[in-house]
């Protein structure tokens, strides 16, 4: 019974935190502000890699044999795309066009360089055209695999 109540008195003092936190933010006390017109930009960004993302986890079921290797193939994905993540906060002043065609660490980097105010269109443009043609490709894989059916009679 003891435990539960420090158990409670913590997740109280935590909430107490963090409503302290969204008041100073409500208050301006930070200073954080970011332009309307951003938002967009970023939003425009996010969403091909969400389709990017779905339309690639579309695609495991399609090629693997068991649930169990579904599972096991889709969290070596999900691991490399934290990983590619984690690799976009090490800042780099000017990256290389080259880095724009990696499919998650291009938005990492380009919604980074919005956040920061060093907007380049050209790295947003290479973001979302090679986003959207890894899309179709993915799309078109899995519809071409679903259309033969093949995975279907595997048992």
């Amino acid at each position: 019974m003891r435990r539960a109540r420090i158990t409670f008195d913590g997740a109280y003092h935590h909430i107490i935190n963090i409503m302290s936190r969204i008041k100073a933010l409500s208050l301006n006390v930070y200073n954080i502000s970011i332009p309307w017109f951003n938002l967009f930009f970023m939003l425009l960004v996010l969403l091909p890699l969400l389709w990017l993302l779905s339309s690639l986890l579309f695609n495991i079921p399609c090629v693997s044999k068991t649930v169990r290797e579904s599972n096991t193939i889709s969290s070596y994905i999900l691991l490399g795309v934290i990983f590619l993540a984690l690799f976009s906060i090490l800042r780099v002043m000017s990256p290389d066009k080259k880095l724009f065609f990696i499919p998650v660490l291009n938005t990492a980097l380009v919604q980074q360089q919005i956040l920061i105010g060093e907007f380049n269109g050209i790295h947003l443009t290479i973001t979302l055209i090679t986003d959207i043609f890894l899309c179709i490709v993915l799309l078109l894989t899995a519809l071409y695999i679903f259309k033969n059916r093949e995975f279907l009679l595997r048992s």
